[in-house]
């Protein structure tokens, strides 16, 4: 089976990154030059062949669509829906009911 789209789960608080977290999103955290969102993106694309990734988003989620470079279709959530909720809104907004989806959070580091 050929998975070709993925959702990045961030729709966190940032709650438990202290300070920072209040500050900085957590998927746009910067590791060797990159942030956790470049990475997840590279990843995505380079060893599983993704061509369409999803994100909800929440907390500080302006960030995360400036930060966008159209290579990510991002949906805010006013209300937090936990994992099984966002990944149902986005499947919802997108229509994704038939497809084959690899999901990950965005705070994965590989």
């Amino acid at each position: 089976m050929l998975v070709r789209k993925a959702i990045v789960l961030a729709a966190g608080k940032g709650t438990r990154m202290g300070p920072l977290g209040l500050k900085l999103a957590k998927p746009m955290w910067t590791f060797f030059c990159l942030t956790l969102l470049e990475i997840q993106i590279i990843f995505l694309k380079k060893q599983f062949g993704i061509e369409v990734i999803y994100l909800n988003s929440h907390h500080l989620h302006k960030q995360l669509e400036e930060f966008n470079t159209g290579e990510v279709k991002v949906v805010y959530e006013p209300l937090l829906l936990d994992q099984g909720g966002g990944i149902l809104n986005i499947c919802k907004t997108f229509s994704l009911w038939n497809e084959s989806l690899l999901i990950n959070n965005a705070d994965q580091l590989y």
